[in-house]
């Protein structure tokens, strides 16, 4: 890892290696190239952990970008001399697969982190990695279920929602490349590296947080009566038409531009707002 300085991008000179199959790893190690790292990703001649078609494979292309990737014979280093060597000279080795998959494919953190001690190893299980769901497919929607993510979300009746977006997907790889920030710090001023582990579960819980916390004299999880439907700037609304629109909009950048969508502008200049975001909340 090279010095940063105010010149280039923040992880110029850092050595990625992305040997993630599912889409929180991909997430990650795609933010880690946006940031300048060199990030090559390693795809098996059999197929395994390789992408569709990239003109049919949207998502794909967007989770490669900035990326270089390279054909081995196996993921398994102890098979693949070429990944080997690949895993020895990274700084970064992301791995995404479920506990029983990572040890049976070669991908097992533990064995990757022995053959590089210097590398900080990032292991990014979907479901957890202990318990009768950590072995699960890797699946936005049985993640909201066994996190109970999906209980939380705003509806009309009292039933548990699936999100439509994969937003606990796309925050575990954010987290990720958090996590293996912090981990690449202690990397430069100690020259040991580390395993960091980032799960789905994890995601879920910085998610619900923000619902989930109150105060420090009060308990942290409670359930909000059915008919508090959320903050101004997040929850269901009930148009004129009988039709419902979700509103999710936790920035004022949003906000605003949600309102100017709807031609609510004026909202802002109501008494208690005085063109306020913050003013929502008080």
């Amino acid at each position: 890892m090279t010095d940063m300085t105010d010149e280039g991008r923040p992880l110029d000179g850092v050595r990625v290696l992305d040997l993630a199959i599912d889409r929180a790893g991909s997430v990650m190690t795609m933010l880690l190239a946006d940031l300048g790292a060199d990030v090559v990703r390693a795809e098996a001649r059999d197929g395994m952990h390789r992408r569709a078609d990239p003109a049919r494979d949207v998502a794909g292309v967007c989770w490669d970008r900035g990326k270089r990737r390279t054909l081995v014979e196996s993921l398994d280093a102890s098979i693949d001399a070429s990944l080997a060597r690949l895993v020895a000279g990274a700084d970064v080795v992301v791995v995404d697969a479920a506990p029983d998959a990572s040890r049976a494919q070669g991908l097992a953190p533990d064995a990757l982190a022995a053959r590089n001690p210097q590398a900080v190893v990032a292991w990014l299980p979907a479901n957890g990695m202990l318990g009768a769901s950590a072995d699960l497919p890797a699946d936005p929607l049985v993640l909201a279920a066994i996190s109970g993510f999906a209980q939380w979300q705003t509806a009309a009746a009292d039933v548990p929602i699936a999100p439509v977006v994969p937003y606990l997907s796309h925050v575990q790889g954010a987290l990720g490349a958090s996590t293996a920030l912090a981990a690449l710090l202690e990397q430069h001023r100690s020259g040991l590296g580390q395993v960091v582990t980032v799960t789905g579960l994890h995601a879920s819980a910085l998610m619900l947080a923000t619902v989930t916390g109150r105060s420090l004299d009060q308990p942290m999880a409670y359930s909000a009566p059915r008919d508090v439907r959320g903050s101004a700037s997040f929850r269901l609304y009930r148009c004129s038409d009988g039709r419902s629109f979700f509103l999710g909009a936790l920035v004022p950048t949003i906000f605003l531009t949600a309102l100017d969508a709807i031609d609510m502008l004026e909202v802002m200049v109501l008494p208690g707002m005085d063109g306020e975001f913050m003013n929502l909340y008080v």
